[in-house]
């Protein structure tokens, strides 16, 4: 009689478990969809942006190399975009609870929340500029240390 009042229970609980992840997803979705979001994506995903990193990274590449990256960078972005917004929503979804992505539209969806979400790409494209040079080097240091300790072997 226990083991089927276990049964009984899990059989109920199912149908609002489903119910509570579809009503996650669809969370997410319009999360990810709404005007905010897709606004950071644009930024985030725009070619320019891409383009101002490769130019930190890479400061000698003429201007007519830049419109060659440009265009590429704009092709590949297009076909990355919908499985970058497909990822989100998967993601917040799993890792955000449906009070959690209320908070966060309502946030973004203020006039404040919108200022700091426009604000962000800048930001972080700032922020990874400076730390570039850095970036390149401890990356040269590590793949050197590394060949030095495998070789040692």
């Amino acid at each position: 009689m226990k083991y089927l009042a276990i049964v009984f229970g899990l059989l109920l609980a199912t149908p609002l478990v489903a119910q509570s992840t579809d009503e996650k997803l669809e969370l997410a979705r319009t999360y990810i969809e709404s005007d905010v979001q897709q606004r950071m994506l644009d930024d985030m995903l725009s070619a320019e942006a891409m383009v101002d990193q490769m130019r930190a990274m890479a400061p000698q590449l003429t201007t007519a190399q830049i419109a060659i990256v440009s265009s590429i960078v704009s092709a590949e972005l297009g076909v990355l975009r919908a499985d970058m917004e497909e990822a989100m929503i998967k993601s917040a979804a799993e890792n955000f609870s449906i009070d959690e992505m209320s908070a966060l539209m309502t946030f973004y969806n203020s006039p404040l929340g919108s200022s700091v979400m426009v604000k962000m790409q800048p930001f972080m494209s700032t922020a990874m500029e400076e730390m570039s040079p850095a970036m390149i080097q401890m990356q040269r240091t590590v793949a050197q240390k590394v060949q030095q300790a495998l070789s040692a072997q």
